[in-house]
């Protein structure tokens, strides 16, 4: 059954830089690693008559992030003050960016299992005659966001965080640490085009990927490094006409109330949020009800959101040019830019042209350390395949030597070791042993007089399985196969010992 509303998503994502210090003032940006409130100055403080500096690597790693996304590189950028009154914000107003961000526009493409359409925008797909449509859409020109892997972006800009608010049990006071107080964050906003659950988690997870490949942030949710805010709202599901070129016409234009909920500090938490914004506010508009527009919070423990207070909007803000700071030009810091290293989707590729399988691929990728060990020992190996599956299965650890085990892969495919017997190498290898010796300790037995003289044995001691081998029952040639390979204590091929078997039982016998 069709679903009666159609949920229309959006994220805003906030990711702390690494940088040395923090955006404004030479504090050292380290909120977790220092005791409260030790890495402050008058400048992040807001104490009287302190003037901000900007961070110039936190410009050009924002810059970073809107080229590796797509994005226009503005040629000229500036800061504006962004009013409003909570504990964790001392100067009262935060320094942020208004109507001239660092990267506009842009686009992530979700990685290959991504699983739905995403909706677009008629500029993006050729077609301006529809302002947002889903992918693959049946409107003539539209070029594009095959399998709707392409997210588009609105904006990524560059403003200082906030302190931390620490509650203590039963909620009868708070602390607060302003070590985080103005550290450098990214804010990368989507167009509302994402339209599940799922997806805006897989989008959290790209994105993430992606911070950590450029090596701009660590971006780890549960130290807050990284924090997602989604804006949801429903509307009447369209009556779509695949054979209609104008299929956008079908669609209902009118957007429902969007609902805000912020500090999502998980990507199950992401997941879960959206999933129980649809469900309330189907039943409020299933029971003739109307959806307030708010800003709500997420209630971890309990899986559900809760009201807050009535969603700002950009005049209760009280915007205006932070006069302290003046225009940059950002197309010249651009310069400073040099090659970006390979992100997430180029690994993909290249790693589906080595053989690899989607979920080695993921698997591998997900964990940048794997990745360049991956690397690192691939180029010397023949069979990639047979080294990822050792790599995620037998050494995630990372301890081997990357051409120990690039050697033992190339070994496992010529058919020198079989997987049992690498296993047993790998176990002692990460106890310090030498691989050579290893290898010489447990070389495969697979041809010569020795493997000859242990089938024969095996043959010759079990008369009655050799009869009913030859008698056409070939499935009771398992038992000597296993006879063998426990005389052998694992080092011998099964197929060939199989083989020899066969030969000798109807060549001999």
């Amino acid at each position: 059954m069709k679903n009666k509303y159609e949920p229309i998503i959006g994220l805003e994502i906030h990711a702390e830089l690494n940088t040395k210090s923090k955006m404004f003032c030479g504090c050292k940006n380290d909120p977790f690693g220092s005791a409260p409130n030790t890495n402050v100055c008058p400048v992040c403080l807001g104490l009287p008559g302190t003037l901000p500096a900007p961070n110039k690597q936190a410009i050009l790693d924002t810059i970073k992030i809107g080229k590796a996304l797509n994005s226009k590189i503005a040629v000229k950028t500036k800061w504006d003050r962004k009013h409003y009154f909570y504990p964790d914000l001392p100067k009262n107003y935060q320094i942020s960016q208004y109507d001239q961000p660092i990267c506009e526009g842009g686009y992530l493409n979700l990685p290959p299992h991504s699983e739905s359409p995403a909706i677009h925008s008629g500029d993006e797909c050729g077609n301006k005659k529809s302002s947002i449509h889903k992918a693959p859409c049946f409107n003539a020109g539209c070029e594009g966001l095959p399998n709707g892997k392409k997210i588009v972006l609105t904006r990524i800009h560059l403003e200082e965080d906030t302190g931390k608010l620490l509650h203590s049990a039963g909620d009868k006071s708070s602390f607060i640490d302003l070590n985080r107080a103005g550290a450098p964050l990214v804010e990368l906003v989507t167009e509302p085009v994402i339209i599940s659950a799922k997806q805006a988690g897989e989008f959290c997870r790209e994105y993430q990927l992606i911070l950590r490949y450029l090596g701009v942030s660590n971006a780890d949710m549960e130290k807050g490094e990284m924090r997602a805010e989604v804006n949801i709202s429903l509307r009447k599901s369209e009556i779509r006409n695949p054979k209609s070129e104008t299929n956008s016409n079908n669609r209902n234009p009118k957007l429902g109330t969007k609902v805000e909920v912020k500090n999502l500090n998980s990507f199950k938490a992401v997941e879960k949020a959206i999933e129980y914004e649809i469900k309330r506010q189907s039943e409020i508009l299933d029971s003739g009800g109307k959806v307030a527009q708010e800003t709500r919070g997420w209630n971890d423990s309990k899986q559900k959101t809760f009201s807050q207070r009535i969603k700002e909007t950009s005049a209760d803000y009280r915007y205006f040019p932070e006069p302290d700071i003046p225009p940059i030009a950002t197309k010249v810091l651009e310069k400073e830019i040099g090659k970006l290293p390979e992100l997430p989707d180029a690994k993909r590729d290249k790693y589906k042209k080595w053989g690899l399988e989607d979920k080695d691929i993921e698997v591998i990728i997900a964990n940048l350390k794997m990745s360049d060990y991956f690397e690192q020992t691939a180029y010397n190996t023949n069979n990639k395949k047979i080294l990822a599956n050792l790599l995620i299965n037998e050494v995630s650890d990372m301890r081997l030597k990357p051409n120990d085990l690039a050697y033992m892969a190339n070994v496992i495919d010529s058919g020198g070791i079989n997987r049992t017997i690498a296993k047993k190498i790998l176990e002692e290898a990460r106890q310090g042993k030498s691989i050579e010796s290893l290898f010489k300790k447990y070389q495969k037995i697979d041809s010569g007089t020795d493997l000859n003289k242990i089938v024969k044995k095996a043959i010759a001691q079990n008369p009655d399985v050799a009869a009913k081998i030859k008698a056409g029952k070939t499935q009771a040639i398992a038992y000597l196969i296993g006879q063998v390979m426990r005389e052998t204590r694992g080092k011998a091929d099964a197929k060939k010992v199989e083989e020899k078997i066969a030969h000798f039982l109807f060549s001999i016998y």
